[in-house]
This record gives C-alpha cells, sequence and structure tokens, in this order.
C-alpha cells in the first residue's frame, strides 16, 4: 500500500526553525558546543530550583493562566529585584 501525496504538499520546504533545528543538531553532532533554542525550549536540564518553585506554585493553587502582565505579587518581585540590582549602581 502506498500513501499518494499531492505535488502541493511534496513542494513544501520546512519552516526557518526547523531548518535551524537541523543545523544546530548536525553542529553539534560534530562536536560543537552550543545551546539550542531554535524550537523554544533549551536544551539543558530545568535547574532543581525551577521545578521546586513550580511545585510549590501548582500545589498552591496558582494553576491557571494570568494577564500578559503577571500577576501583582510577581510584578512586585520583579520591582524589588530590580531596585536592589541598580542600588548598588547609583
Amino acid at each position: 500500500m502506498s500513501i499518494q501525496i499531492s505535488d502541493r504538499a511534496v513542494a513544501l520546504k520546512p519552516s526557518a526553525s526547523i531548518a535551524a533545528k537541523k543545523m544546530v543538531s548536525e553542529l553539534q553532532a560534530a562536536g560543537h558546543r552550543i545551546i539550542d533554542f531554535t524550537i523554544g525550549e533549551p536544551d539543558i536540564a530545568t535547574p532543581s530550583y525551577i521545578i521546586n518553585g513550580a511545585l510549590s506554585a501548582m500545589r498552591a493553587g496558582d494553576t491557571h493562566y494570568t494577564a500578559s502582565a503577571g500577576t501583582s505579587t510577581l510584578r512586585a518581585a520583579i520591582a524589588d529585584s530590580l531596585v536592589r540590582e541598580k542600588k548598588d549602581t547609583l
């Protein structure tokens, strides 16, 4: 049994991100050290403190989407962090 594919489907080219992923994979296979962000996710392990933070948040009920600006708690934490970082440069 063979599957017939239309000429238009056969003519399709891979997306730019898929082509970039292929190139990265080939370079890695050749021994180059590359952190791969081509398809939207890193090729490194997630640090344990991030995993633990995500688990804690989910157990606390933070399992739904938020507004694109984030929660007020998150925005306050980011602002506090920026103030601490910038205080040393003033």
